[in-house]
């Protein structure tokens, strides 16, 4: 499945605000990633505040989510400069 952050494929509005961001996390959308995972998974997938960042300049914004993408920050250390959120979050242990 190919699909874009939001109807003009940039980041404008954030995360929160993306396409991608329901697609992925909305219990309404019949058709979301989470609602297609079976029971016993979905009960031990945990909430997660999520920082994220809309573009050099910007400030960061939170939300919760259950399925989200990493930020620079999380996969490699320092992240991107133009990530808003880059100094928010931490290397993950994996990456």
């Amino acid at each position: 499945v190919n699909k874009a952050m939001n109807s003009t494929n940039t980041n404008a509005g954030g995360w929160a605000q993306s396409d991608i961001h329901s697609f992925l996390n909305s219990e309404t959308q019949t058709d979301s990633i989470i609602n297609s995972l079976p029971d016993d998974l979905k009960k031990v997938i945990i909430n997660t505040k999520v920082v994220s960042g809309h573009g050099f300049g910007y400030t960061s914004v939170d939300s919760v989510d259950k399925l989200y993408l990493l930020s620079t920050g999380e996969i490699w250390s320092g992240g991107e400069e133009e990530d808003s959120a880059r100094d928010k979050t931490r290397q993950l242990d994996y990456y």
